[in-house]
């Protein structure tokens, strides 16, 4: 009888537990998807549709510090700082101090100028494993900052040296070569991650970088047959345009700068640099013409 009472209080709060179980099951699900759906939004430019249902997904589980922290990565992205950093500091809280939150609160405090805040980052993430890259890499970048570019070299090296070719941390390199004004170890550093890759395979960034430092060496006509090259890649920057149609124009080449920046313009007209530039290329009346209707629409707003 005694085995019969055990067995049916056992059963009965099997009873009660399940709809609970299944009803955090189901939320736990739909919290799934809605960051699922959000990722595949921030990854195709929707940022505020991303960060709708990233919103939804961390209100149906908010121990989650993954969906924070995506959360807080399309804050920052749709130009809301202040609300990214404190979502992201969430998610740091959640996770335990996981290594690489951390190191993305850093970037976030970088890119606002927070060099201390971002250096107490990278202490933390580095305090458990110092061999994590990431970190260095990001030390590299406050070091670079503050104009302390040889302590910036050592730090992007010894994350190379934890996670080789990374090619976005051989390209601080390369642009803390050009801040130091030596444009030849620049272009030597630059073709070292260009031969890595065939010509159609290489990176519009790495171009870029290896057209600044050809730039810099006068070598105009190599830094223009380069980037005119790379121009009709679908993956061209609006960065390329302007770095070639400003190459052109050292060149003199006026027509050519000219074109260049008529391609930004349809290629990206969205951004108003091209927009300003092309007003430059006006005959000198309709260019004052041009100004006057700008500060006339500036002055709407």
């Amino acid at each position: 009888m005694l085995g019969v009472m055990v067995l049916l209080s056992f059963t009965s709060g099997c009873q009660t537990f399940h709809p609970f179980a299944k009803k955090t099951r189901e939320k736990f699900a739909s919290a799934r998807q809605w960051a699922n759906n959000g990722l595949e939004a921030f990854q195709n430019g929707h940022l505020d549709q991303a960060k709708g249902l990233f919103s939804r997904a961390s209100q149906q589980n908010p121990t989650d510090y993954r969906i924070r922290a995506n959360l807080a990565k399309t804050l920052y992205q749709s130009g809301d700082p202040e609300q990214a950093i404190a979502e992201m500091i969430q998610a740091v809280e959640l996770s335990g101090n996981e290594p690489k939150t951390l190191i993305t609160l850093g970037q976030m405090y970088l890119g606002l100028g927070e060099l201390n805040l971002a250096q107490e980052q990278v202490e933390l993430a580095l305090a458990p494993n110092h061999r994590y890259a990431p970190a260095w890499e990001l030390k590299g970048k406050i070091s670079k900052s503050k104009g302390d570019y040889q302590n910036a070299l050592a730090d992007f090296q010894k994350s190379l040296g934890f996670e080789p070719d990374v090619t976005n941390v051989q390209l601080e390199i390369v642009d803390t070569y050009q801040r130091m004004g030596e444009p030849l170890r620049a272009l030597s550093a630059v073709e070292q991650v260009l031969q890595k890759n065939p010509i159609d395979k290489q990176l519009v960034s790495t171009i870029v970088a290896k057209s600044a430092a050809l730039i810099e060496l006068k070598q105009l006509r190599p830094a223009i047959d380069l980037l005119e090259t790379a121009s009709h890649r679908p993956e061209a920057s609006s960065d390329l345009f302007l770095r070639l149609g400003n190459a052109q124009l050292l060149a003199g080449d006026r027509v050519g700068a000219r074109t260049t920046v008529e391609r930004g313009q349809r290629a990206f007209p969205n951004l108003p640099v091209f927009d300003e530039l092309a007003q430059s290329f006006l005959p000198e009346p309709q260019r004052q013409v041009a100004d006057q209707n700008v500060q006339t629409n500036l002055q709407r707003y």
